[in-house]
């Protein structure tokens, strides 16, 4: 699709963009980490690295704290913007390596672990994103195709 400019943003979300930048500073990108969940006009997700000796040594770590809300949600339909990325969660205080890009600006930022840490900066990476590979769809529990979570943390 292309390289990727993000900016971190420390003072939107202290935890997750420590996480973030944690993970850019040990190489757990260089597990080739997949795109595995991306829909068309909603999000991609990644974040589950390709190797899972890298998975084991990152849920050792934990997961990490909801870092408070900066969004003004008072009257948004669409909180989250296009471009940004926030960790993905199952609940509070839910976070581990999982994030996603929101493709369009989104009715997300309404849970705890929605919380943006950072954002595409300049026109080739809004233009790598809207290359990214979206045939699969959504997670088969949503009705769609895209590859197994589970079976990329034991298999990569």
């Amino acid at each position: 699709a292309g390289p990727l400019t993000i900016d971190i943003h420390e003072n939107w979300a202290p935890l997750g963009s420590q996480r973030f930048l944690d993970m850019v500073n040990t190489g757990f990108f260089s597990s080739r980490v997949g795109l595995f969940r991306a829909v068309k006009n909603f999000l991609c997700q990644t974040g589950v690295p390709g190797d899972p000796a890298v998975h084991q040594q990152w849920r050792q770590k934990g997961r990490i704290k909801d870092d408070p809300q900066w969004l003004d949600l008072t009257g948004q339909k669409q909180a989250l913007k296009r471009g940004y990325l926030a960790f993905a969660g199952s609940g509070p205080d839910s976070r581990t390596t999982e994030f996603f890009f929101a493709f369009r600006d989104l009715k997300l930022g309404f849970q705890p672990w929605e919380v943006p840490f950072g954002e595409l900066v300049g026109e080739a990476s809004y233009a790598a994103l809207d290359r990214f590979y979206a045939g699969y769809g959504d997670m088969r529990a949503f009705g769609g195709r895209a590859p197994a979570q589970g079976q990329i943390y034991r298999r990569g």
